[in-house]
C-alpha cells in the first residue's frame, strides 16, 4: 500500500480514494500463498531449452527476451510489457499443494510439507499451441533465430512487394470465392478446469448471425487450452477440484505473483492479466474472423480481420536470386488489390511459382 500521486514502482498498482494531490495505491500479491517460485520455471527458459538442440535462439518483444524493439506500438504490446515481461510456468501439483499449517486434533498447529515435482514433460509443439490460444502469438524461424511475437508484429510487418496487377498472365481473373465456412457464430476459448465463471473462465466471442456462416453443419470456432490452468487463487483454495495433471502459468515481478483488475468482474484478481476476459480483450482483438462482434459481454470492433477473399491461384516465374530472397510474408498485387500469401509451391527446374493469396 503506498500514497503519492504516482503509481509506486512495479506493475500491478491499483488506484483507490483518488484525492487532489495524493491517491492511495493497493497492489495485491500472492505472499499469502507459499508457491515454490523457485521451482517454477520461467517461460522464456522453458522455450529455449526446447529449442537449443536445434541451435535456435529464442528471441520476442512480446515475451521479453532479446528484444530488440522492432514490434509495432498498440495495446497488446504495451499490455505484454506490463504483465508477460517473467511469466513463470509451474507443474499444476506444485502450485495445488501449498506447504498449509493446519491445526490437529489436540489444538496444535502443524506444518504440511509436500514434495515438489522434480521434471515436468511438455512438447514444444503443444507449448506453442497454447502460447497461439492465450497471447494470440506466432512463430517463425529466421536463420538460427526462433521469434515469437505477437499477431500485429506479423501482420504489421507484411511488406508491399510484388506487383503483379498489370501482369499479362493475372487478366481477366476476376473471379473469387468469399470463404464464408470459416465465419463462426461464436468462439469459445476453454482452460484444463473451470475456475470462477467470471473473469478466469470468460465467454465467447458471438458474431452477428446475419455475417456468420449459417449452414446447419457449420462449426463454431473453438480453442482448447487443454492443459493449462491460470486462476491460481481458486486452484489452491479448491484442490480437491484440480488435477495433479498440467501447467499454470502466472505473471510475476520480481518473484512475486502480481495481479490485475478482471474485465468481466472489476474486481482485483491475482494473476488477473492471465485471466481468460483479459486476454481476449488486450490480445485477441486482432485477427478475429469478423469486423465486431461481442466480447465480454460487449460489442467491439476487432482490428485486422483476417483476410476471407480467395482468388485463382497466380504463377509466377521467378530466377534463381528472387527465389532465394522470396518471403511468404511478403504481400502480393493483384487486380483485386494487395494479398496475404496463403501459400507458394515452387516448381523446379523452371523456377515457376505458384502463389495462392487471400485478400480483405
Amino acid at each position: 500500500l503506498g500514497s503519492s500521486p504516482v503509481a509506486p514502482p512495479g506493475n500491478g498498482w491499483i488506484p483507490i480514494e483518488v484525492g487532489s494531490t495524493q491517491t492511495k495505491w493497493v497492489r495485491a500479491v500472492a505472499s499469502e500463498y507459499k508457491i515454490p517460485l523457485g521451482n517454477g520455471r520461467k517461460l522464456n527458459d522453458v522455450i529455449q531449452f526446447l529449442i537449443q538442440d536445434c541451435g535456435l535462439t529464442l528471441v520476442s518483444d512480446f515475451f521479453n527476451n532479446n528484444s530488440d524493439a522492432t514490434n509495432p506500438t498498440n495495446f497488446a504490446y504495451d499490455y505484454a510489457t506490463k504483465f508477460y515481461k517473467e511469466l513463470v510456468i509451474w507443474q499444476k501439483s506444485d502450485v495445488k499443494r501449498q506447504t498449509r499449517v493446519i491445526t490437529d486434533s489436540n489444538g496444535n498447529e502443524v506444518t504440511l510439507e509436500f514434495k515438489y515435482a522434480t521434471k515436468a514433460i511438455i512438447k514444444l509443439k503443444d507449448l506453442l499451441k497454447w502460447l497461439n490460444e492465450m497471447y494470440n502469438v506466432q512463430w517463425a524461424i529466421f536463420g538460427n533465430t526462433f521469434r515469437v511475437e505477437h499477431y500485429t508484429y506479423w501482420k504489421s510487418s507484411r511488406q508491399n512487394i510484388i506487383d503483379l496487377s498489370q501482369n499479362e498472365r493475372i487478366k481477366g481473373k476476376y473471379n473469387y470465392k468469399y470463404l464464408s465456412e470459416e465465419l463462426p457464430e461464436k468462439e469459445t476459448w476453454t482452460w484444463m478446469e473451470e475456475s470462477d465463471k467470471s473473469d478466469f473462465d470468460g465467454l465467447p466471442i458471438n458474431y452477428s448471425e446475419t455475417c456468420s456462416y449459417n449452414e446447419d453443419d457449420a462449426k463454431d470456432s473453438e480453442f482448447n487450452i487443454n492443459k493449462i490452468t491460470t486462476n491460481v487463487d481458486f486452484i489452491i483454495k479448491n484442490p480437491t477440484k484440480i488435477s495433479d495433471d498440467g501447467f499454470v502459468i502466472a505473471s510475476t515481478e520480481n518473484n512475486i505473483l502480481i495481479s490485475e483488475i478482471g474485465r468481466i468482474s472489476n474486481i482485483i484478481k491475482i494473476n488477473g492479466a492471465n485471466s481468460l476476459a483479459n486476454l481476449l480483450y488486450y490480445l485477441h482483438r486482432h485477427g478475429r474472423p469478423q469486423r465486431q462482434g461481442n466480447m465480454n459481454g460487449n460489442d467491439e470492433i476487432f482490428y485486422f480481420p483476417k483476410p476471407k477473399r480467395q482468388g485463382p491461384d497466380v504463377i509466377v516465374p521467378m530466377c534463381c536470386d528472387e527465389v532465394e530472397t522470396f518471403d511468404t510474408n511478403f504481400r502480393v498485387k493483384t487486380q483485386m488489390g494487395w494479398g496475404d500469401i496463403l501459400s507458394a509451391k515452387l516448381k523446379d527446374p523452371n523456377g515457376i511459382m505458384t502463389i495462392s493469396l487471400l485478400h480483405e
